[in-house]
């Protein structure tokens, strides 16, 4: 029976990692020169940040004219509900006046009309009433003429 090769138990040592890495001397002039290019590349990275902070701005800005935008057509919206709205209410106490006022038209009607029959009906009881007494006149002027009626009065 074969077995398969042992495996390698070598452990790579931590050595390459301790190496210092050569300081270089700079002069100054050359220091200078480093500092300018390290300040140039922070002040490039702070450009960076402040225009994506600009870039996002300008997205939440536009966010906020969309919703100021959609809440001016909201509010237009229930402006003209409102107006329907109160349009109909005017349109229905307008209607129940009118029907109110046609109501009391057709009272007062009612009443000049049965004030009417009643002065129709008055009206002709007294000429009823007149008839009777100018024939109750004459049939008295008869009989002291000596005459009988044929029909009684009543």
């Amino acid at each position: 029976m074969k077995l398969s090769a042992a495996p390698d138990q070598h452990r790579p040592s931590i050595q390459p990692h301790l190496v210092n890495s050569p300081i270089r001397e700079l002069s100054e002039s050359a220091f200078s020169t480093e500092l300018e290019k390290v300040k140039s590349q922070q002040r490039g990275v702070k450009l960076a940040i402040a225009q994506s902070e600009l870039e996002k701005d300008k997205v939440l800005l536009i966010q906020k004219r969309v919703e100021v935008g959609i809440a001016k057509l909201n509010l237009e919206g229930t402006k003209v509900d409102f107006l329907s709205a109160a349009h109909k209410l005017v349109e229905k106490r307008a209607r129940g006046a009118i029907a109110h006022d046609n109501a009391q038209a057709a009272v007062t009607e009612w009443r000049l009309s049965q004030e009417s029959i009643r002065e129709k009906v008055m009206g002709i009881h007294l000429t009823v009433q007149e008839l009777q007494q100018k024939n109750l006149e004459k049939t008295s002027d008869m009989k002291l003429k000596g005459f009988t009626p044929k029909l009684n009065a009543r």
